[in-house]
């Protein structure tokens, strides 16, 4: 792989974020854990409970239909074990934010009946 390649791999979610959109730690989320490093060993990437009333769906999801037994199967899935992979949001305001990835698993989450949800922020 030549130089020319390499500059472009490996930038991670910052490269496609608004730097303007990094977290303000006085936040009222739960923080579950906030010593998560990113790709340049920074400490940058939150993990916490965040309301789900408060996240705003991504206007560019490229997926427009949800299969219905799918979803089905997510929920009983996240009912037995959980939610294993949180979902991804930026900060869009103080307490509002938009779905980067998760799409499903927070719709899921949403007809289940739950509150909140965990997302890395």
């Amino acid at each position: 792989m030549n130089d020319k390649n390499r500059h472009a791999l490996g930038r991670g979610l910052d490269a496609l974020i608004n730097p303007a959109s990094k977290i303000n730690r006085d936040e009222q989320v739960e923080i579950i854990n906030s010593n998560l490093q990113g790709d340049d060993g920074s400490s940058q990437e939150i993990l916490a409970k965040i309301d789900i009333e408060n996240i705003a769906p991504n206007p560019f999801q490229p997926r427009t239909e949800f299969e219905p037994n799918a979803l089905e199967e997510l929920k009983k899935s996240i009912l037995q074990n959980g939610l294993i992979q949180p979902v991804t949001v930026r900060r869009v305001t103080e307490n509002k934010y938009e779905l980067i990835s998760g799409e499903r698993r927070l719709r899921a989450i949403k007809e289940i009946g739950y509150k909140q949800i965990p997302a890395y922020i």
